[in-house]
């Protein structure tokens, strides 16, 4: 009687993963389908997903820093994996049950769990600028970068039910970071490709971890597979860290991106930790736009237990996440803005820099602060009735400390920087260096209440000299004024 009972629940059970799988493949199809030409606001989404090749026929790079033509972008379907087909598995329940549990969507820019609270994963990216690799964003417990947690290798994403086709070994790299002892680290999880390895997404799990053992992986990340290319979706692309609390006002946000559209940006990418309403009306004006491409921050340990809300694993996301999508990023917090001097756009002068000197990897600009606690200046400049009335402090305040290069950023070029920390680059590819401007040729320009003890006795005992190089631009007040009445602001 029991073994029959035992035969009967084994059948049952065999049917209904049967009934699950085919219902799974018909709702969620492997093969990607093609779309039509996608409107700007859908490019981002596109590259995000892995329905955008990198190495179609995208927007060209221009041919010179000062214009050039450019061609439509045109998706292409993700391409097909050329690695080894999944094998069977052991335990092919296992895989299923994990893949229909599995999201649709694409597991990109979202914290996930690789263990019990040591490691956390974030997103994934094929790297071929040195040794191929796939490198995993990751924030990790210190005393653990001698760990060996392992890759498990997807030939689809979503991951097949038959489960992974490889496993590697992989190893922990730390970002570089002064010794402020906090109980997480950003770090990569680099895991190692070999010939005919094409993965679509990526598990990562600790050593200890046991398919034998019936245990499924915490997490699944989709693998932005891009290669290099002479064709690319864009030039010149700001990285903003974690917004992490509302501001006061949306003004400062609304000049940010003025600013960085007139000296020649073309795109931002931003992360939310903790967004006001006042702001999200902004990203989202510029989300519309398809200028700005915006993730969650949902960062899975405590604030206090990492630095500055994980900035350092925010940045190496934004360099992976641009690598062979745009020629140059720059780094900058919203209170901050790179104004050229030499030429009229950061573009130009990137390209003299980056293009021009063929060992320069980064471009460094000196910090200069403009502290608000200082009064407004006298100076009359057109259109300074909205200035006061928009608050507009990249205009009314001008008296200027320069402190070098403590707080300096820096625009790269992604393929030449390896680990970049958040004032200067931390591991540059082999043959490249940093190259510094000087304040003749591009400056940070930093609007903020200077609150350390040394940059306060600095207010105290000297008269700071004046700086109105931005009033040539007094042409942005009446863009930054028309853009925060579109957003209701009167």
């Amino acid at each position: 009687m029991d073994c029959r009972r035992l035969a009967f629940v084994c059948i049952v059970t065999y049917v209904l993963s049967v009934i699950a799988y085919i219902a799974y493949t018909r709702l969620v199809p492997y093969d990607v389908t093609l779309v039509p030409a996608p409107a700007a606001a859908s490019i981002s989404l596109l590259l995000s997903t892995g329905n955008l090749s990198s190495t179609a026929n995208t927007t060209k790079v221009l041919a010179s820093a000062s214009g050039g033509e450019r061609s439509t972008p045109t998706p292409t379907a993700a391409p097909p994996s050329t690695g080894p087909p999944p094998a069977a598995s052991s335990s092919s329940w296992l895989w299923s049950a994990f893949a229909a549990n599995t999201s649709a969507a694409s597991q990109d820019g979202v914290w996930q769990a690789v263990d019990d609270n040591s490691t956390f994963v974030y997103s994934a990216y094929h790297d071929d600028v040195s040794t191929p690799v796939v490198r995993v964003i990751a924030i990790v417990a210190e005393g653990l970068q001698d760990s060996s947690p392992r890759c498990l290798y997807f030939a689809r994403f979503p991951p097949p039910p038959s489960g992974p086709f490889a496993t590697r070994t992989a190893t922990v790299q730390f970002v570089p970071e002064p010794k402020w002892g906090y109980k997480y680290r950003s770090a990569a999880v680099i895991c190692p490709l070999e010939a005919g390895d094409r993965p679509q997404a990526v598990s990562v799990v600790p050593p200890t971890w046991r398919e034998s053992q019936g245990q499924q992986p915490l997490n699944v990340v989709h693998v932005h597979w891009r290669t290099y290319s002479s064709n690319l979706l864009r030039n010149l692309t700001r990285c903003n860290p974690a917004l992490h609390s509302s501001l006061t006002a949306s003004t400062p946000l609304v000049e940010m991106f003025t600013f960085n559209r007139h000296f020649g940006t073309e795109h931002f990418v931003m992360y939310s930790l903790k967004v006001g309403d006042q702001e999200q009306r902004v990203l989202d004006l510029y989300r519309s736009r398809g200028q700005l491409d915006l993730y969650q921050w949902n960062l899975p340990v405590p604030a206090s237990d990492i630095h500055y809300f994980g900035q350092l694993a925010n940045i190496q996301d934004c360099i992976y996440r641009n690598l062979h999508v745009s020629r140059f990023v720059m780094f900058g917090d919203v209170d901050e803005i790179l104004v050229p001097r030499s030429t009229s756009s950061l573009l130009t002068l990137a390209w003299m820099w980056l293009v021009g000197r063929p060992n320069c990897g980064s471009l460094q600009f000196y910090n200069i602060f403009f502290p608000l606690q200082q009064p407004d200046t006298d100076i009359q400049f057109p259109h300074r009735p909205l200035a006061e009335k928009y608050r507009m402090n990249t205009f009314l305040k001008t008296q200027a400390m320069a402190t070098g290069t403590s707080r300096q950023k820096m625009i790269i070029d992604p393929t030449r920087v390896e680990i970049s920390g958040i004032h200067d680059i931390e591991v540059f590819r082999p043959g490249f260096t940093r190259c510094r401007v000087q304040h003749s040729e591009g400056v940070l320009q930093h609007y903020r209440t200077v609150t350390e003890e040394s940059e306060v006795n600095h207010l105290k005992r000297n008269h700071l000299p004046v700086d109105t190089f931005l009033h040539r631009y007094t042409d942005v007040i009446v863009t930054v004024a028309s853009e925060l009445t579109t957003l209701g602001y009167t």
